[in-house]
């Protein structure tokens, strides 16, 4: 009797060694549900730095176009792929290719995981690149800018495409449902 009673008592053990198929299903649930949030938040990180770009582009136009009207003297937006600045002062015969990006009145650096394409009012979109000449944008001593489109598209292919109020600097969105 004490031999059948070990005997069930170690098949009791054996048989408790491996995890049951409930235990199994709710680990993999629970990666599952990390891993799912996980994208989620990356991919609305990816939105926000668009509208967050958006923004600062937006803030930039606005400032220059106000800076220009107040003080009487023209400003310009020097246009790269990797940032876009505002200077009172541009010496036409300077390579803007190896200017560097100046914070002195306003500075937006583009995000690297972001695409600037960037169209004047009657021409095609130019993506810029690193190779490209970067793009003056001018805002005229009496407050008035030109008339400026801008695109910006991540490596998701969400995209936000916004075109600039030459009065106020203000965007005015060409499509609000374009971020994705």
């Amino acid at each position: 009797m004490t031999s059948a009673h070990k005997t069930v008592q170690s098949n009791k053990m054996c048989s408790r060694q491996g995890f049951t198929l409930l235990e199994i299903i709710i680990t993999l649930a629970i990666i599952s549900l990390l891993m799912g949030s996980a994208f989620f938040a990356f991919s609305s990180d990816t939105s926000s730095r668009l509208a967050e770009t958006e923004g600062q582009i937006e803030a930039t136009a606005t400032t220059a176009l106000r800076r220009s009207a107040s003080l009487g003297r023209p400003h310009y937006a020097i246009i790269r792929h990797d940032a876009i600045w505002v200077t009172e002062l541009l010496d036409e015969s300077a390579d803007l290719s190896r200017i560097e990006p100046s914070a002195e009145i306003s500075l937006v650096k583009i995000p690297a995981e972001i695409t600037l394409s960037c169209k004047r009012e009657d021409n095609d979109w130019v993506q810029l690149t690193e190779r490209s000449d970067p793009i003056v944008w001018v805002f005229a001593r009496s407050g008035i800018c030109e008339v400026f489109s801008f695109m910006l598209e991540d490596e998701n292919g969400s995209s936000y495409e916004m075109t600039v109020n030459p009065i106020t600097g203000n965007f005015i969105d060409q499509n609000e449902d374009s971020i994705k």
